[in-house]
């Protein structure tokens, strides 16, 4: 006999009646009723900085009519899916009558207003290292032509580039071809435009 850790239903059956299953094997798959209903949705790069844990969303869902329903992104991925780009987020929603795993669903959040991104420096992606979430370095060549670690703080991508908003200065050089190939303190020398 299955004890289950809390009230919810089984969403799916992985193994036949008297089937003899290996030690660690999942048998269902068990969704818990008793803490709500989690939406997942992907936020695209450019967007995923901004939105942050507690922040109010509705969501739609066609099959139930369309009705808006209010939740809270309860979290959100710090890292990329690696096919997409895309930042998972997972929504409560507050009123889950009616609400069945697999559902397709229209999310809106009600992200707080990102840094001005008026008076980002925009560099080139390639330019941009070890990035994560809104976090990232860069190179940037000093007077004496040395390239210098430096961290700086992101906020998106547009077809352009990386929008900077904290760690470079306007008229800063910063290396963008061979970036992954530098080390701090190394002296390097600017290539002219072809």
């Amino acid at each position: 006999m299955l004890t289950a850790p809390a009230d919810g239903i089984v969403l799916r059956r992985r193994v036949d009646p008297a089937q003899s299953v290996a030690a660690g094997t999942p048998i269902v798959a068990f969704g818990e009723t008793g803490s709500g209903i989690v939406v997942r949705a992907p936020v695209a790069s450019g967007s995923a900085a901004r939105v942050r844990v507690g922040d109010a969303a509705l969501v739609r869902i066609s099959d139930l009519g369309g009705e808006a329903r209010t939740g809270r992104v309860a979290r959100s991925a710090g890292q990329g899916d690696s096919g997409t780009g895309a930042f998972e987020v997972e929504i409560e929603v507050a009123n889950s009558e009616g609400l069945r795993s697999g559902m397709v669903a229209v999310v809106e959040i009600a992200a707080v207003a990102g840094p001005a991104t008026e008076n980002a420096i925009i560099v080139p992606a390639l330019a941009l290292l070890d990035a994560r979430a809104d976090q990232g370095v860069v190179f940037v060549i000093d007077a004496e032509g040395v390239a210098r670690r430096r961290s700086v703080r992101t906020a998106g991508v547009t077809q352009n580039g990386v929008l900077i908003v904290e760690g470079l200065n306007p008229g800063e050089r910063v290396v963008s071809a061979g970036a992954a190939y530098v080390r701090d303190g190394e002296p390097v020398r600017v290539a002219a435009a072809s």
